[in-house]
């Protein structure tokens, strides 16, 4: 069976695609939620190792994000603070299970 191929003049020019701004910020979106979600699964593996002060680290980063970012829709926002009150919730359950006092608990 013969191949296909075809020639191209060497004068042709492909034109540079520009992308579009909402693509661009929608790329920039979906960086910031792998990077969440990892810092995510590292809490949930420093809960799991007994790492306490690793977790409430992670989770204090992930919550002045919280603040600071600026999102396109209320039910992002929505998403993330049900999101952040879970793993409070974990690092709260981790806490008393092991019967450790939090250090910011009085």
């Amino acid at each position: 069976m013969r191949g296909m191929s075809f020639l191209l003049d060497r004068t042709v020019k492909l034109r540079e695609q520009r992308i579009p701004d909402s693509r661009l910020e929608r790329t920039a979106e979906s960086r910031w939620r792998r990077l969440d979600d990892d810092i995510a699964e590292t809490f949930y593996l420093a809960c799991t190792e007994g790492d306490l002060a690793a977790a409430g680290d992670l989770l204090a980063i992930l919550e002045k994000w919280h603040i600071q970012r600026r999102y396109t829709d209320l039910r992002e926002q929505q998403t993330r603070t049900t999101r952040l009150k879970r793993l409070g919730g974990e690092l709260e359950r981790q806490h008393i299970t092991r019967g450790i006092r939090r250090p910011d608990a009085r």
